[in-house]
């Protein structure tokens, strides 16, 4: 892949980094999953090549069909790994962890919630995001193997393990990011995934902007979630 680079962390990561001589805000996106068989591939590089921003493509590359960017047997070792390489590429360019903006669509879509809670980036912008990853992962698509990749096992403990990531992330930060969502009204992952998610945020009382499409096939987010995308990262950029 032209531009590829490896960042050694507690593991290596591959990544693609674009610099912007103007601009002070990054935006970091995570990876949904490639197709079964095909190896793990960058998303919304070519969604955002218009935006003058610093852009950061890490690829989640681990296990078979990634691993939603945690760890391998609950080590955690590529969620650090992951925030070494922010802090690195915002430490080179002078870039706030404020001006930070997380980004991604389903697997992605997790992902950069989690990070930008757990880690205190000042933006989110998620399409379609799982949230209870056990349950996807166990339950409503055949990846058990995912799940004992980042979790050890794929019995009713894992499950609850995997489940619970996100949410205790949520419970435990200081941190309120500036949260975006977006997902077609009609997906099971809206009451399976976001709804829980939400109810999670306003028990926190922390604020976040859902848009639901009018739409219900979770594939469809390839389309609707690009012009969602470049509006809020515009407006971030340009504010």
């Amino acid at each position: 892949m032209l531009g590829q680079k490896t960042f050694k962390g507690e593991k290596i990561l591959k990544y693609i980094f674009n610099k912007s001589e103007t601009s002070n805000h990054l935006v970091v996106v995570f990876s949904g999953f490639s197709k079964p068989g095909v190896p793990a591939r960058y998303n919304y590089m070519r969604t955002l090549d218009d935006i003058d921003c610093n852009k950061l493509f890490i690829l989640d590359s681990y296990g078979e069909r990634g691993v939603y960017y945690m760890g391998l047997n609950r080590d955690q070792s590529i969620d650090i790994s992951v925030k070494m390489l922010i802090d690195d590429i915002c430490e080179k360019n002078q870039i706030s962890s404020e001006n930070v903006i997380t980004a991604g669509s389903s697997k992605g879509g997790y992902a950069s919630i989690y990070f930008a809670f757990k880690y205190g980036y000042g933006h989110c912008i998620a399409g379609s995001p799982q949230s209870q990853i056990g349950n996807y992962l166990l339950e409503e698509v055949d990846c058990a193997n995912v799940a004992t990749d980042i979790s050890g096992g794929a019995t009713n403990q894992d499950k609850q393990y995997l489940n619970s990531l996100l949410f205790n992330v949520i419970q435990n930060t200081p941190y309120q990011p500036n949260i975006n969502i977006h997902l077609g009204k009609g997906e099971e992952h809206y009451s399976k995934h976001v709804v829980p998610l939400i109810q999670w945020l306003d028990k926190k009382g922390i604020d976040y902007n859902l848009d639901l499409g009018d739409y219900s096939k979770h594939a469809e987010v390839a389309t609707h979630y690009p012009p969602f995308l470049i509006d809020h990262v515009s407006k971030i950029v340009n504010s």
